[in-house]
């Protein structure tokens, strides 16, 4: 008996043996087979245009996420919904002027010349002001370096009460990160334009784009980056369910109006929104996922999702040209900067 049921053991350990061995074979090529399908569905979403396509792309996935009960989307799917909408999806003419604001400490200067050349290229509204915004020590450095364009400080955008109310909250390893952020909120509420295109400091734009119409209508594109943390932070601010789309882009365009009604004439608001975050997160509150958050949930006839199409990629930007930069990254919409690549 001890012998027929080794044997039996033997045949099924073989058994099992071979049939781990066919999964194993058939499981590559089926692996090579999809990643070829994701990156020719990827390319198509890239070169497209078409906003209808954009917006089967985006109810098809909201909706399949809907059934699933999903909580998150896969990375795969968060990409291919960045890629699906136009890139230029707005129109018209009479279209609006709008400021540009460039928050920038030391390690952005070299970066400057490409992201200021990059925003002339690519924004198609009427430029007002372009404005660099960094700490007082460094300012009369920065004027020098680029005197065409408007140099504000830290310390003057933020005011005394609010710096020191930052300073008081924010633990001091995240207080740079804060301030940086609501710099960007103070500067669509301070400026003299309906909008401002809110753009960070390592980020080139490559492609032409409308961001505001004539009917104040906004681009919004959706990211593939999602963290968790921002949207429980944006839970506790506004209530309610946040959205399985992510708007933390590197740049976005504020309209002066939306982000008053968000935080204030004067921006007050802004004090509960440091209070509402949890800093045992390193990174627990982002500027561009609430402004996109409450566009999408309370304007969302303002906006029109745009194309991000946005890579991360180490720059030379002493040695490289704005036309070398847009020749090498063709198929894309922007290039971060990111060194730690």
């Amino acid at each position: 008996m001890n012998n027929a049921a080794d044997k039996e053991e033997l045949n099924t350990n073989r058994f099992e043996s071979v049939e781990h061995s066919l999964i194993s074979f058939f499981k590559k090529p089926i692996r090579v087979f999809l990643a070829a399908v994701y990156r020719e569905i990827t390319n198509q979403l890239r070169r497209s245009e078409s906003r209808m396509l954009g917006f089967l792309v985006l109810r098809v996935s909201l909706r399949l996420a809907k059934i699933l009960k999903l909580q998150k989307l896969p990375h795969s799917l968060r990409h291919i919904i960045s890629l699906a909408p136009p890139s230029n999806p707005l129109g018209g003419t009479n279209l609006p002027t709008i400021d540009i604001a460039i928050p920038c400490h030391t390690k952005d200067f070299d970066n400057l010349p490409l992201i200021i050349q990059g925003a002339k290229a690519s924004v198609s509204n009427p430029i007002g002001k372009i404005i660099l915004i960094t700490p007082q020590y460094l300012s009369i450095e920065l004027q020098s370096r680029f005197p065409d364009c408007i140099v504000s400080t830290d310390e003057s955008v933020l005011g005394p009460n609010l710096a020191e109310i930052i300073n008081e909250l924010v633990p001091k390893e995240r207080t740079g990160w804060i301030i940086q952020q609501v710099i960007k909120f103070r500067m669509a509420i301070s400026s003299e334009q309906v909008a401002t295109l809110i753009l960070d400091a390592d980020t080139v734009l490559l492609s032409p784009r409308i961001w505001l119409d004539s009917e104040g209508i906004q681009v919004i594109c959706i990211a593939d980056e999602y963290h968790l943390p921002y949207k429980k932070h944006i839970r506790r601010v506004f209530g309610g369910q946040t959205q399985l789309l992510s708007f933390v882009t590197h740049h976005q365009l504020m309209q002066k109006d939306f982000v008053g009604e968000i935080f204030g004439q004067d921006g007050e608001g802004l004090i509960e929104w440091i209070k509402l975050a949890d800093f045992n997160e390193s990174s627990s509150i982002c500027e561009y996922e609430t402004y996109g958050e409450w566009m999408v949930k309370h304007k969302p006839n303002q906006i029109v999702f745009a194309k991000w199409n946005n890579v991360a990629a180490k720059l030379n930007s002493g040695n490289s040209s704005y036309a070398e930069i847009v020749e090498a990254y063709s198929k894309y919409s922007s290039v971060s900067n990111h060194s730690y690549l």
